[in-house]
């Protein structure tokens, strides 16, 4: 896959080129690759897939492979593939075939009975000669190529990658990012990591070899020579220079002079971090002046707001770069062309020499606006098309109901009849909004926290007002705290004019507060109306069981009249935070003098009732065990007599408390005495 940002290739590529080509009549082997598939047992197909280019002086041969022992080297079998399968490779697409490039691949494939080996094998070949164009190797005519490939011991039953066979894409651009993604197969789900290795050369330029140059007990292969400035680390030149991502085997590459390149791509087959396989796949690419058609480019926003019971109409610009193609849109909106939307002109802008329209786009690479004179296109088989350019103005009269049905897509889908095709659309998007009036201009003048008392009735003003004093605001107002009684009602009127009410905020500009003077909101249809702003006096009596550790919202959502229903209101809220009232305890005393004087004549506690909380049993006992005195009441006082009504004898006494007293657990045992004639 060759990827070229967004443009096709088209079918014009100059012939120069090809004087390196002619040069290579006597051109042999463009690549290659072995694979080992598991069948049952201990029998493995094996397949070898042999590229050349078509001028090959030499037929296909009937190759020997030799199975050596991975560590040891020795040859441990060998056997004949026989006769290839002889198909042409075709390269290149609907847009873009590469003349004067023939390429031929050659399948081979056997079925052979492998013993089990712990070990494993490897399988290779070696041919001569590759390409003699080659332009990153040295003496490529005499240089050949090996054919290699690693199995682990047969008793795994493993099927190793498939790097499919050569790709129609086999070629790279000049000058542009190039992609090559063989989309490598792997049928066992194991892990594969992909490197760019120095292709193998062999053993030396006989046509073939069955045993390999090199030692027993060594690794028999030796790599090709690079042609200076070629190597490892600058395959095809270029900046960045070739390079592939070791997960997904995808290389990249950005070539800058034409030729013909060599590579190589190792891929290491890993099941349970342990490498199983190696499979080398050895290649040659053309580097191409490939010329490119760009793609017209469609001036669209993505977004586009329409404000409701409008005519919104939007210009559609399309523009190829290449001012003599003929390019042709489909513009699509079935929901608002089915709801009256049209597709015209606007205003004719000249009528001599010929009757042009004026359009207005945003440019989509400087996002500056912009606008283009151009004649009506024409229209045949539903699709618009004109020379270099094509305008239209989409229009669609809304009303409220389309509020409702938010958001809306207009389609366009751009082509160049030639090279592109009608099969190969370029579409932008925009997706429409249908919106409401614009709401008034206004403040909402409430606080955003409100904490209030349990059992306490608090009391407080809110206030909307619009800055255009002749604005009609229309409120929603809701809260939980209405089912809780809470009520909306209004302040005392203003003495002076007993139908307008005044209302308290609190004004940041001014640092205090400040008051308006307002009409009552009239209600209808659950909202509430009124000119200039609005104003609510709140009132909510708590109670204990209102106290949470989550706030009460009270929420007001301003809208206009005329497309009420849709769901597009300005919202603000305040939230009630209900919490216990406060409650302490300060003193115990342990000595009172209940002798009618007023002073010390009761034994109580000191402090404050928190009533949401507070829970107590009081009782006094006297020395001898006796009750005295007993009572539940957090509010309680002692005056020194018993049950019966007796004053009690001076003495000490004891005081047991149980439960919780302003908030505070008061439990424990208190002494007291009582003293009468002090």
């Amino acid at each position: 896959m060759i990827k070229t940002l967004d443009m096709k290739r088209l079918l014009i590529l100059t012939l120069v080129i090809f004087g390196f080509h002619k040069q290579a009549l006597s051109s042999h082997i463009a690549g290659g690759d072995f694979r080992v598939e598991w069948i049952s047992g201990n029998d493995f197909r094996v397949t070898l897939k042999l590229f050349r280019d078509c001028s090959s002086a030499t037929g296909f041969d009937n190759p020997t492979i030799t199975v050596r022992d991975n560590v040891t080297h020795a040859i441990m079998y060998s056997f004949n593939m026989g006769a290839p399968v002889v198909t042409p490779i075709v390269l290149g697409d609907e847009c873009y075939t590469p003349p004067g490039i023939c390429l031929e691949q050659g399948f081979y494939q056997s079925v052979v009975t492998l013993a089990d080996n712990p070990n494993g094998y490897y399988l290779a070949w070696e041919r001569c000669c590759r390409n003699g164009s080659i332009q990153n190797l040295a003496a490529p005519g005499s240089t050949p190529m090996t054919f290699y490939i690693s199995i682990p011991d047969p008793a795994l039953q493993n099927t190793t990658p498939d790097f499919g066979p050569y790709p129609a894409t086999g070629y790279l651009c000049n000058g542009v990012e190039n992609l090559i993604d063989w989309n490598v197969n792997e049928p066992d789900g194991d892990s594969l990591v992909f490197t760019l290795i120095d292709p193998l050369a062999g053993s030396g330029t006989s046509a073939t070899s069955a045993t390999l140059a090199g030692p027993a007990g060594t690794y028999p292969f030796v790599p090709i020579n690079w042609q200076t400035p070629y190597n490892l680390t600058n395959i095809v030149g270029g900046t960045p220079s070739m390079s592939v991502d070791g997960a997904t085997g995808v290389i990249t590459s950005y070539p800058t002079g034409s030729g013909v390149y060599t590579f190589a791509l190792q891929c290491d087959e890993y099941r349970g971090g342990v490498r199983i396989s190696r499979s080398i796949r050895d290649i040659q690419y053309y580097v191409l002046p490939c010329v490119f058609d760009d793609f017209p480019e469609i001036m669209l926003p993505d977004t586009v707001g329409i404000a409701v019971n409008t005519a919104g109409c939007l210009d559609i610009v399309v523009i190829d770069p290449d001012a003599t193609d003929t390019i042709s849109i489909l513009v699509s909106s079935p929901v608002t062309f089915a709801d009256g939307a049209t597709i015209g002109m606007p205003a004719i802008f000249s009528t001599s020499p010929d009757t042009t329209y004026q359009f207005y786009y945003t440019d989509e690479t400087t996002g500056l606006p912009d606008s283009i004179v151009l004649p009506k296109p024409s229209y045949s088989g539903g699709a618009y098309f004109g020379v270099g350019a094509i305008g239209l103005q989409y229009c669609w009269q809304t009303s409220c109901e389309d509020i409702v049905g938010n958001p809306y897509i207009l389609d366009v889908a751009a082509f160049s009849l030639g090279c592109s095709g009608d099969t190969n659309f370029l579409n932008q998007t925009t997706t429409l909004f249908v919106n409401p009036e614009p709401l008034p201009s206004q403040v909402l003048l409430m606080p955003d926290t409100i904490e209030v008392v349990a059992r306490e009735q608090p009391c407080f003003d809110i206030v909307l007002l619009t800055t255009d004093p002749s604005d009609t605001v229309h409120v929603l107002v809701n809260s939980v705290t209405f089912v809780g009684g809470a009520v909306l009602t209004q302040p005392t009127p203003v003495s002076t004019s007993p139908t307008m009410y005044e209302y308290f905020y609190w004004s940041d500009a001014i640092g205090d507060f400040d008051s308006v003077i307002l009409a009552p909101p009239t209600v209808s249809g659950g909202a509430y109306h009124g000119i200039g702003g609005l104003g609510f006096h709140y009132c909510w009596q708590t109670e204990c069981d209102d106290i949470e550790e989550f706030t009460y919202p009270l929420v007001m959502e301003s809208f206009r009249i005329g497309c009420f229903g849709d769901s597009t209101f300005l919202s603000d809220q305040t939230n009630i935070k209900v919490v216990p009232p406060p409650g302490n305890v300060d003193v115990i005393p342990n000595v009172f003098t209940p002798n009618g004087d007023k002073l010390n004549d009761v034994f109580r506690f000191d402090g404050l009732v928190n009533y949401c909380y507070d829970s107590l049993t009081v009782q006094v006992y006297n020395r001898w065990g006796q009750l005295m005195f007993e009572t539940t009441d957090p509010y309680f006082s002692w005056d020194g007599k018993n049950k019966s009504g007796a004053d009690v004898p001076d003495g000490a006494y004891f005081i047991l408390v149980n439960g919780v007293y302003g908030g505070k657990d008061v439990t424990r045992h208190y002494p007291v005495h009582v003293f009468r004639n002090n």
